[in-house]
């Protein structure tokens, strides 16, 4: 997966850490730099059956696809008990929050349960603007 850059509605390749001049639609260099959007995701087998997700950096809608796919696919293959560990997410935005609750509504249909570990300050401050943190099981 390739970090993204994002400025003024451009989108740039880049490598983590990194700033990127952005160029304008009509290719004139603007000399603002680009913002870094970080996103990783790292899935454990556990040991009880269930499957955990640590999600790592922004969770916005350049990467909820990621997570959104990674977890239909775990469903597809019958996974009972997914759980989503938020700690290390710096950044959530509305678009991260929205795939949360389709994620659990998709849990549900298939019968699955969904657990939220250890979510960050950034993610439960969005959820619970949102009013949709009680809708969870959260464990600290």
């Amino acid at each position: 997966m390739i970090p993204i850059c994002e400025v003024g509605g451009g989108i740039l390749p880049s490598l983590k850490g990194e700033t990127e001049a952005f160029r304008e639609p009509d290719g004139q260099r603007s000399g603002r730099k680009a913002a870094i959007m970080a996103f990783e995701l790292q899935t454990l087998e556990m040991p009880n059956g269930s499957t955990e997700l640590i999600v790592k950096g922004s969770l916005d809608s350049y990467s909820f696809q990621d997570l959104h796919d990674t977890v239909m696919e775990l469903l597809e293959k019958g996974r009972k008990n997914i759980v989503l560990n938020l700690s290390k997410v710096d950044r959530m935005s509305s678009a991260g929050a929205g795939t949360l609750l389709d994620i659990l509504g998709q849990c549900s249909n298939a019968d699955a349960t969904l657990l939220l570990r250890s979510p960050s300050p950034a993610a439960k401050q969005v959820l619970q603007m949102l009013g949709l943190l009680d809708l969870f099981t959260v464990k600290e």
